[in-house]
């Protein structure tokens, strides 16, 4: 061991760098079974008693998780995350609200339409579950997803639906701690 920074030091044999990837790694795994823990409860519908089976099948996906995306560089925000839930929760009350208003309206007051939203995240991952979230929520529905736009399907065809994918898509980037730049032209 010498007091170059860039030298490998060891520890009962097992090679260790000074930037010790081996934390970076059990922090990795430790989010990743959280995760798995969380979307487990949810599945089980809170089920207590399932909780057990839930944290071992979680221990499992957390493993091949990190084996098949090692260097994901991906981390996810734990505040970013947290408002998520509460952005998604509300946005999923409102829209079923507007969606249910809009169908038992007798003129059935929908402009329904296709919009192409520019996107503005880059990793596959990321874009991915923008779409995804898109497609949950009430009255929009992801239809196509290419390199540099998601194409809706909206049931209000006009600009504040841009505006609210808009929105979807900034609070997605936060979940992984992203910051995206200004918003780009748009087709309609």
């Amino acid at each position: 061991m010498g007091d170059d920074p860039d030298t490998c030091w060891r520890h009962e044999g097992v090679a260790l760098t000074p930037g010790r990837p081996h934390l970076k790694r059990m922090r990795q795994f430790t989010m990743r079974w959280l995760v798995a823990v969380c979307l487990w409860f949810v599945v089980s519908e809170g089920d207590v008693a399932a909780l057990g089976v839930g944290m071992a099948a979680a221990l499992f996906a957390a493993a091949a998780s990190l084996a098949l995306a090692p260097g994901s560089p991906l981390g996810l925000s734990l505040p970013g995350l947290l408002r998520f839930i509460g952005f998604f929760a509300f946005q999923s009350v409102r829209g079923g609200i507007d969606v249910a208003s809009r169908a038992m309206h007798p003129s059935l007051p929908i402009d329904p339409g296709m919009v192409a939203y520019p996107l503005r995240i880059e990793p596959i991952a990321v874009r991915v579950m923008f779409a995804n979230t898109v497609s949950l929520l009430p009255g929009t529905l992801s239809a196509h997803l290419d390199r540099d736009y998601l194409m809706v399907h909206v049931l209000d065809h006009n600009p504040a639906a841009l505006e609210e994918v808009e929105v979807v898509e900034r609070r997605v980037a936060e979940v992984f701690g992203l910051t995206l730049g200004p918003p780009a032209e748009r087709v309609a």
